[in-house]
């Protein structure tokens, strides 16, 4: 399978199957401040997202005693795709804590420190909203990963239901938000909601950056409502009944639903992108074809789906060892598509759910399709199955999942007398896992060198695993002293800087030249600046300082096959990017377009630091924090209008002109029918000219038809030198 298919199904992997229905139980637990005393008072929310819902919903919640201590009622059945306490207290930032509903272990949910994020919402034509209710959407923590970093919390959640009340506000009279409980270092994603506007996303998710608490001064510009339109048929007749399915092309943003009406019409509103469109009847017997579409803030978009008969796929799912049937298990379904301009794409529909026999029925088109079913028994237990299959019109095909559990790699880790080491750290650099007392730890096996090291990270050791191994043995061994000192500009001592430790390496699956970096670890510099640490001969390294108020700044590469010693120059920002941007043909300034700068600090582990500054009313923006020494690309990003990239330097013109985002446009098909709506219209090739004050001559022909085939030729030679002053015609 390809790696968006296998990305999908590792998410899957971490969602559980639970226990008998009908066993009551109870989520019990404490919540601590962030200096871990307890917390009387708190909100505490029991969020859960179960198969037959589909969504996260509050289903109970309690308050703190004098303790700290809560209990939630937890409702059976406990199938579910995750769980989550959510504590809340004004003093603090929210925070939270994931729990397997199958091992209801007591929890421990830490609040967190605090930083506020604040802005205004605002219309199209740049003047404030009122009472938007703004919603946060997902939180995750910006801290990095590291490699040789056993248990690490991340917090990281989405999708929050609007009961959890520290996650949303709304705008005041002046169109002005605040949140206040928003966890420190946190990369956030809002959406804000309006009866006259679409649901519009900061950042958007097809110009995404990191959106930090502690932002003040963001400007969510709302979206006009982009509509999709259109008739479901089968055979020429409308459908009644038909549901019609909206499906984002990025991963985790929901789906829209709408069902035609009697005479097969339908209509939705979609935020703009890009969306996957199909139909589906009668419990998925009857199906269209997926049409990729381009949403465009305010452009209405109509559709005809045709629907085809859909093949039977029936079966049951089996356990690979004792060949039982496992009940509930999941079936999904994944096929290969490309968009119009060639790119990989991958239509999922929607998982259907085994019965307690493990039997299963699922509808898709004919073609080749690639199957998977999974179940999890256990909080430690995953297993799955995949089947290629290739269906054939009016010809049912049965098929049996044997469900495995993955393969596992056994890692010795010892050292050069070949004792075992206790708690030794292995990693493969996408995951990490801590050996038991004998030194034996599993990891999941990926073709790519792991790497093992002493809990003090004094020791380190590394092999190349091959597809055929399923055990491998590592040999730590002292690692080369590598010591130094961090200092400013002068020359003076900083104290208590934050290192990085980045491992650099070339990728065999990479482009010849490139090399990948990898985050190792991080630790501090004394009081006096100075620090030591060990690391592996014969590999390639570069530290970074991180200090506030300087320049995050990296060290030239090192490989230690000596001891090394490190002079860590610091320096502060002397860079500050001023500039305006406005509309490329109006003139007019652009309020609120984010103007984003990606730092070269960024790793394949962590996400690339960036710094954002919103454009004001007059279409200002300043950036600051940067070097002249470190040049990092700039963006300006604009829910109306294409992005805009330029490499960052002192030369960087003062006003900015960004195109609008305009309709796709290609030739429609019109028989015996008026002439559709100009913003239905597409044009032959490319993006839409502008249409104001131009006379427009629109080209209909019939499919197949060698005449109008010559006539489309010919306008094509023809748009190239001047689209607005041509036409074409076919007689119909």
């Amino acid at each position: 399978m390809g790696r968006v298919a296998s990305f999908l199904l590792a998410v899957l992997a971490v969602t559980t199957l639970g226990a008998p229905q009908g066993e009551p139980s109870a989520v019990v637990g404490k919540v601590l401040s962030p200096k871990g005393k307890p917390v009387s008072g708190a909100k505490v929310w029991l969020v859960v997202n179960r198969w037959e819902v589909g969504k996260p919903t509050v289903e109970s919640s309690a308050v703190t005693d004098t303790q700290g201590n809560f209990r939630l009622p937890f409702r059976p059945p406990l199938r579910v795709y995750s769980a989550y306490a959510i504590a809340f207290h004004p003093n603090f930032a929210v925070g939270w804590q994931s729990f397997d509903p199958r091992d209801l272990k007591p929890l421990t949910v830490r609040l967190n420190q605090p930083a506020p994020l604040a802005g205004i919402v605002i219309t199209p034509e740049g003047k404030a909203l009122a009472n938007a209710k703004i919603q946060v959407w997902s939180v995750e923590s910006i801290s990095p990963r590291l490699a040789f970093e056993v248990g690490k919390i991340e917090f990281s959640i989405s999708d929050i239901p609007e009961e959890v009340t520290p996650f949303w506000t709304v705008a005041d009279e002046n169109g002005r938000f605040v949140l206040n409980n928003l966890p420190a270092e946190a990369d956030v994603r809002l959406i804000a909601h309006h009866p006259d506007f679409a649901p519009s996303k900061l950042p958007h998710p097809e110009r995404s950056f990191l959106l930090r608490t502690g932002t003040v001064d963001i400007v969510l510009v709302m979206e006009l409502k982009g509509i999709l339109s259109g008739q479901v048929l089968r055979d020429g007749k409308p459908v009644a009944g038909a549901q019609v399915v909206c499906q984002s092309r990025f991963y985790g943003q929901p789906d829209e639903r709408v069902t035609a009406n009697e005479d097969g019409k339908f209509e939705v509103v979609l935020t703009s992108g890009q969306w996957r469109v199909w139909a589906v009847a009668e419990d998925g017997q009857w199906q269209s074809k997926t049409q990729l579409i381009r949403i465009v803030p305010g452009e209405k978009f109509s559709l005809t789906l045709e629907l085809l008969k859909a093949v039977e796929v029936r079966g049951v799912v089996r356990d690979g060892e004792t060949k039982n049937p496992v009940p509930f298990a999941e079936v999904n379904a994944y096929r290969e598509i490309r968009d119009e301009e060639g790119f990989q794409d991958w239509l999922r529909p929607d998982p259907v759910k085994a019965n307690e026999q493990g039997e299963f029925q699922l509808f898709l088109l004919p073609g080749k399709w690639s199957l998977n079913a999974w179940a999890s028994y256990a909080p430690d237990h995953f297993a799955s199955d995949s089947k290629e299959v290739e269906l054939v019109s009016d010809k049912p095909t049965e098929v049996e999942f044997l469900l495995k559990p993955p393969q596992k790699l056994l890692v010795q880790v010892v050292d050069e007398k070949g004792k075992p080491v206790p708690n030794a750290i292995v990693t493969n650099e996408w995951r990490t896992v801590q050996a038991d007392r004998n030194g034996r730890a599993l990891l999941d096996p990926i073709v790519r060198p792991v790497w093992a090291a002493t809990p003090d990270l004094r020791m380190f050791g590394q092999t190349e695993v091959k597809p055929e191994d399923k055990s491998v043995r590592i040999v730590v061994r002292k690692g080369v002293l590598v010591s130094g000192v961090v200092v400013d500009e002068n020359g003076k001592p900083i104290p208590n800087a934050r290192l990085r430790v980045t491992a650099v390496r070339s990728d065999p699956n990479a482009p010849p030249g490139i090399e990948i970096p990898y985050d190792w670890f991080e630790f501090n510099a004394d009081e006096r600046g100075r620090f030591q640490l060990h690391l592996p001969s014969g590999q390639k390294f570069v530290l970074t300082a991180f200090v506030p108020d300087f320049f995050p700044t990296r060290t030239e590469p090192f490989v230690p096959d000596k001891p090394v010693n490190l002079t860590v120059k610091l320096k502060r920002p002397n860079l500050t990017i001023t500039g305006t941007v406005v509309d490329a043909e109006t003139g007019k300034p652009i309020w609120g377009a984010a103007v984003v700068t990606w730092l070269p600090i960024g790793s394949m582990l962590s996400p690339t630091p960036s710094i954002v500054a919103f454009t004001d009313q007059q279409g200002q923006f300043r950036l600051t924090g940067l070097h002249r020494e470190h040049p990092a690309r700039l963006e300006v990003r604009h829910p109306f209008y294409e992005l805009f990239e330029l490499p960052t330097s002192e030369a960087l013109p003062q006003t900015i002109h960004l195109e609008r985002i305009r309709p796709k446009l290609s030739v429609q098909l019109a028989v015996g029918k008026p002439a559709p709506p100009l913003s239905d219209v597409q044009w032959l090739d490319g993006d839409a000219p502008s249409l104001t004050g131009k006379e427009t001559h629109l080209l209909f022909a019939m499919p197949f038809d060698p005449s109008c085939e010559r006539t489309i030729q010919r306008l094509k030679e023809l748009q190239a030198k001047s689209p607005e002053k041509n036409s074409g015609h076919c007689r119909l």
